[in-house]
């Protein structure tokens, strides 16, 4: 999650991203009220033979039936949106691939590209039955949650099963529907391709164009299995070198080093050809020949190069301004230490690495932990957190305050980072200051890293570990081989009053680290991010004042912990103000805030909203504008969201109360200005919005 929110593609992307993420957590109770038969998708199982037989294996198709004018999602579902999730109840020994999936259409709503499934769409499994399998029936049952829109879009779930008698012999049926799936599935690149970014375009290099055989007027879209990597939804520019045919996408903004190959889905019309490797394991009648792996321009090509590029990169992050003060410190006090004991300096070089390298085995394990939960996730993903970028604010302008000498507290935790620290013959203080090393180093990425960690994340686990320990040993190695190399420390500037100079200095590379970070919190949490960061600096840099100050009597100590405490509870307090995104006229939907609201005169506007849902992305640019920002200001309308992206009981029952199972739903409640009469009714606007149609509301009801 952290590395989309770093690149920062498209606002409608990414919300939908942070939406699945959330939606994932809470897939059971979320759709626990949509089932039945009012369900606008109807979902089948059918298997491809009548006869389940030990240790043998068979395909079945998840079959969607779509009401005519909806749709449900692909697997990427595009701008908005989520695809259909599965969690199936098996016997014991039992083992099903995941599903391939049909080639989608592109929907383009106002410029929100999906893609999508119309009318019906068939999803084929491989099963593979145990050789121990045993009984008279097999019973093969799943639970399925899906989003299918229209000019709503509604949250439903269904259950599927399947019950096959066990015997020794097997025929094959339901042919007629697995060939039209097959049909239907995007056919396998025989031929390598490369790709390679030029300008702010994708080029996709094909031997020979796979559609020579399909209408020529008819566009090429790349249905991408990764985010971020094209605009979506935009056809192919087309152009002939050679024998080569060259495809070109509009770029969208994640760097092409994170991945180590395309996968997706060329399509021209009806007929889509697969650039991703195909599963090991194929059904009867699914077989197709093997394709050559995909080659790229960028990826790391193997275990060694990446290493090289993970040391390399951890070399250069001792330059980002938030390393290189730490990095100073310890080479300027290991001038002192090596100019008295040689080994003591060659110790402190050992522990400050071993702090190092045991903080990024933390942090792959950390990485490799919620991958296997389905995070997607990468370097700095902990920043994904406001409260992390908070409390990292916080301790860089601590650190650049000790370099300053604004304060000087002695103790093991206080003294990270500062001269006294670095100066200690205290192996454990060396360590320590390794760990904070690489906590102030996660805001950064270095050149290589890219490359390097895109490669590690998608080995096995040993391989990851040995890729991030090789990113800390280069981390670590400026100062591990000053400390063992005396040529090196003979380099170095001798002792003088210029130290003191230079270690204030240092302060201002911890200080613009710290302004970056206050632009990243006020890009997740608004302003109210900013306020919590300067309130914080503003009881950081009092408690640090009151440290100073030594009472004479009992009462005085007792009032400067009174204080301390309060400080404490200040900085807790800080914390919360980030969970509230600053708006002026934006407000949070509760029951509660909608009563009060329609008990003061002014109108208020209800815009029950989710992040899957197209439609309400759409608009969301109309809501957003300026224009409409700028009316509901001047009007005085109080402005409420509510979001369903994730269940909430509220929002069900406000959407019940107006007979609808799904959004968008807006509400429009006029102004009350005549308190002998009721408030005016309500009225619903149109699930389509422009600007003139909320104009005119507002404008027609205003007196009323």
């Amino acid at each position: 999650m952290i590395q989309f929110l770093k690149h920062r593609s498209s606002q409608s992307f990414r919300i939908f991203w942070i939406a699945l993420f959330w939606i994932a957590l809470s897939i059971p109770s979320a759709f626990s009220q949509n089932q039945g038969s009012n369900n606008h998708v109807r979902i089948q199982l059918i298997p491809s033979v009548n006869t389940a037989v030990a240790g043998q294996s068979f395909d079945l198709i998840l079959e969607q039936n779509i009401d005519e004018h909806w749709h449900t999602y692909w697997k990427n579902p595009g701008d908005s949106g989520f695809p259909i999730q599965i969690q199936w109840n098996l016997p014991e020994g039992v083992e099903i691939s995941d599903f391939q999936w049909p080639t989608p259409k592109v929907l383009d709503i106002q410029g929100v590209m999906n893609f999508v499934y119309e009318d019906t769409a068939r999803l084929i499994a491989h099963v593979t039955l145990p050789q121990d399998l045993t009984g008279n029936t097999i019973n093969l049952n799943l639970q399925a949650n899906w989003l299918v829109c229209k000019e709503i879009c509604i949250p439903e779930t269904g259950t599927a099963s399947i019950e096959l008698p066990i015997g020794e012999q097997k025929e094959l049926i339901n042919q007629p529907a697995f060939e039209a799936a097959k049909r239907e599935l995007p056919s396998y690149l025989e031929d390598s391709i490369d790709f390679k970014e030029s300008g702010n375009q994708l080029e996709i290099e094909l031997e020979k164009n796979p559609f020579e055989t399909v209408k020529n007027s008819e566009p090429i879209h790349f249905f991408s299995y990764d985010w971020g990597i094209i605009k979506n939804g935009y056809p192919a520019t087309i152009r002939q070198e050679d024998t080569k045919t060259i495809l070109s996408f509009p770029r969208s903004d994640r760097a092409l080093e994170e991945i180590p190959s395309l996968h997706g889905v060329l399509a021209q019309g009806k007929k889509g050809i697969q650039t991703a490797q195909k599963p090991e394991t194929q059904g009867t009648l699914l077989q197709e020949s093997h394709i050559k792996p995909i080659k790229s321009d960028t990826p790391v090509s193997s275990f060694l190069t990446a290493l090289l590029f993970a040391i390399l990169g951890g070399i250069l992050l001792n330059l980002m301004p938030c390393v290189f003060p730490i990095l100073s410190m310890k080479a300027l006090s290991l001038v002192k230490i090596a100019e008295k004991n040689r080994a003591d300096a060659i110790k402190h070089g050992l522990s400050y690495t071993g702090g190092i390298i045991l903080s990024f085995i933390v942090l792959a394990s950390a990485i490799l932990a919620l991958k296997s939960g389905g995070a997607e996730i990468g370097w700095g993903f902990q920043l994904q957190n406001p409260l992390v970028i908070l409390g990292l604010s916080w301790l860089l302008f601590v650190i650049g305050l000790n370099f300053l000498g604004v304060f000087d507290i002695t103790g093991r935790w206080a003294q990270m980072g500062s001269d006294k620290l670095v100066q200690s013959k205290g192996l454990t203080k060396d360590f320590l200051t390794g760990v904070l090393a690489v906590i102030v180093a996660t805001p950064c990425t270095a050149p290589f890293m890219g490359i390097a960690l895109g490669y590690a994340l998608i080995q096995p686990s040993f391989i990851t570990f040995i890729i991030f320990i090789g990113l800390g040993f280069g981390l670590a190695l400026p100062f591990l081989l000053l400390s063992i190399s005396p040529t090196l420390q003979k380099s170095l500037p001798k002792p003088g009053a210029w130290m003191e100079t230079f270690k204030q200095f240092l302060a201002f590379p911890m200080w613009a680290t710290v302004i970056w970070l206050c632009w990243v919190l006020v890009q997740q949490s608004g302003t109210q991010g900013l306020l919590a960061v300067l309130s914080g600096i503003w009881i950081i840099s009092f408690i640090l004042w009151l440290m100073k100050y030594k009472p004479s009597n009992t009462k005085g100590q007792g009032f400067k912990i009174l204080l301390l405490i309060l400080c404490v509870l200040g900085l807790f307090k800080a914390t919360q103000l980030i969970k509230n995104p600053d708006s002026s006229i934006q407000k949070t939907y509760t029951s509660e805030l909608l009563e009060k609201a329609l008990e003061s005169e002014s109108p208020v506007f209800v815009n029950m909203t989710a992040a899957w849902c197209i439609t309400c992305k759409v608009n969301e640019i109309v809501l957003e504008s300026h224009e409409i920002q700028t009316l509901f200001k001047d009007q005085n309308v109080t402005y409420i969201i509510g979001d369903w992206t994730v269940m909430n009981p509220d929002i069900t029952a406000y959407l019940e109360s107006f007979d609808r199972t799904g959004v968008p739903l807006y509400v429009y409640y006029p102004p009350h200005y005549n308190k002998d009469v009721d408030r005016p009714e309500a009225e619903i606007l149109p699930q389509m919005l422009t600007k003139s149609i909320i104009r005119n509301t507002i404008d027609s009801q205003a007196y009323r």
